[in-house]
């Protein structure tokens, strides 16, 4: 797949949220899980952007990740429930088609650093401009971007 890769300003931003640890191949399965989950409880509050994913800890064979959406407030919660604070940041972003191959963006984006001597500052992130359920899996677009100095 070919990518047009972009540096963004990225503004701060209040996300619900839950936690998780899973191996690579079940991030699909486990977002399946996470995301209707906290949009049930995001209902009380004003959504202010696609769901997101965030990567806290890439291992060999599994990985931590955050998983909810982003909303307009503060809120005061409990339980598996987070509030996270995505501050503002630049990051090389890139659109990616289809959900069974977002390793390869990511891939993608490695090697620009790389090749423009870049270096990442935090952990990347995906934002799903897409419903996977009303467009397909195969035709899912999601933004991934990796955050630099």
């Amino acid at each position: 797949m070919e990518y047009t890769f972009e540096i963004k300003e990225i503004p701060a931003a209040t996300l619900l949220t839950e936690k998780a640890t899973c191996g690579h191949g079940e991030i699909g399965a486990k977002l399946a899980e996470i995301l209707p989950h906290v949009g049930r409880r995001a209902g009380h509050f004003l959504m202010a952007g696609p769901p997101m994913c965030l990567y806290h800890d890439w291992r060999e064979a599994d990985c931590d990740i955050e998983a909810g959406v982003p909303i307009a407030g503060e809120p005061d919660l409990f339980g598996d429930i987070h509030v996270t604070h995505l501050p503002a940041h630049k990051a090389v972003t890139v659109v990616h088609v289809g959900y069974d191959t977002l390793s390869e963006a990511h891939e993608a984006v490695m090697h620009y650093l790389k090749e423009n001597g870049m270096q990442p500052s935090g952990s990347p992130w995906e934002s799903y401009i897409d419903d996977p359920g009303e467009t397909g899996m195969d035709k899912a677009r999601t933004l991934v971007g990796w955050p630099i100095g």
